[in-house]
C-alpha cells in the first residue's frame, strides 16, 4: 500500500487510489480493462481450467493404453507426450509473460 503514494503525484489521488483498493467508489464489475484481460488470457484460462479437472487425466489415461507398448527410442510414448506437454506449457507462458513485460520502473516518474 505504500507504493502508492509515491505512485501517484497529488495525495488527494493517492488516497482516492487506495478507497478504490478497498471497495470505496470502485467501478462495476466490468469494465473495459477487464473485457482486455480476458481477451489476452483466454487461452491460459481455458487451459488452466481444464487441467483442473480429471478431464486431462483422463484423456491421457486413454492415449497412453492405445500406445502403451510402444516405444520410440529408450523413452515410452507416454513419458514424450508429457515432455511435449510441459515444453508447449512453459513455451506458451514466456510468450505470455514477453507480450506483457513492458513495465517502466516506478522511480522513473521522479
Amino acid at each position: 500500500m505504500g507504493w502508492v503514494f509515491f505512485y501517484h503525484t497529488d495525495i488527494n489521488e493517492a488516497f482516492q487510489f487506495i478507497g478504490i483498493m478497498f471497495g470505496i467508489n470502485a467501478s462495476s464489475w466490468w469494465s473495459p480493462e477487464i473485457s482486455i484481460f480476458l481477451k489476452n488470457y483466454m487461452v491460459f484460462i481455458v487451459i488452466s481450467l481444464i487441467a483442473c479437472t480429471p478431464v486431462a487425466k483422463v484423456l491421457f489415461d486413454r492415449i497412453k493404453e492405445v500406445l502403451s507398448k510402444k516405444q520410440i527410442g529408450v523413452y515410452t510414448v507416454d513419458q514424450l507426450i508429457k515432455s511435449t506437454v510441459n515444453i508447449a506449457i512453459l513455451i506458451l507462458s514466456i510468450v505470455l509473460m514477453v507480450g506483457q513485460s513492458y513495465n517502466p520502473f516506478l522511480y522513473f516518474k521522479f
